[in-house]
């Protein structure tokens, strides 16, 4: 008895760390979804976001045709962004936008090799919205971060 009681502190303390963790990310931590901080993007939720980077949500709220950013496959991210935004693999994303293109519901997303040139890519392209392996440690000005 006496066992258990000193351990549910401990698994209590993992727990919590856990969620703050995924409420608040330091830098190198966790996936994040990036896009340029404009006005048109700003009512925009995560719930919103995971959705156009699946490919369900094609237009912003303006009108404006959505642009994906993901890793490619020479990204580290790769398979962990396969995993926590496509729930399966890199292969599985890689698959997903595939089928979305040549069924015609939305455009092919840019595969880009490193997080640096996805924060290039998104700033030079309005209406781009791209996801990173990690949190970066710096951020550009103009580009808003949330958690998926």
């Amino acid at each position: 008895m006496m066992r258990r009681l000193v351990l549910l502190p401990v698994l209590l303390g993992l727990l919590t760390g856990a969620v703050f963790a995924t409420e608040n990310p330091a830098a190198g931590t966790g996936v994040v979804i990036v896009l340029q901080n404009s006005s048109a993007h700003a009512a925009v939720d995560a719930n919103a976001l995971r959705r156009m980077l699946l490919g369900l949500i094609v237009e912003w709220p303006d009108g404006n045709r959505v642009r994906v950013a993901l890793p490619s496959r020479e990204s580290p991210a790769y398979e962990t962004i396969g995993r926590q935004i496509f729930g399966s693999s890199g292969r599985g994303m890689t698959r997903h936008w595939l089928q979305k293109v040549f069924s015609g519901e939305a455009q092919a997303p840019s595969f880009i090799d490193s997080d640096a040139a996805l924060i290039a890519e998104v700033l030079a392209n309005p209406n781009m919205v791209g996801v990173l392996g990690s949190h970066p440690a710096e951020l550009p000005g103009g580009l808003r971060l949330v958690t998926p």
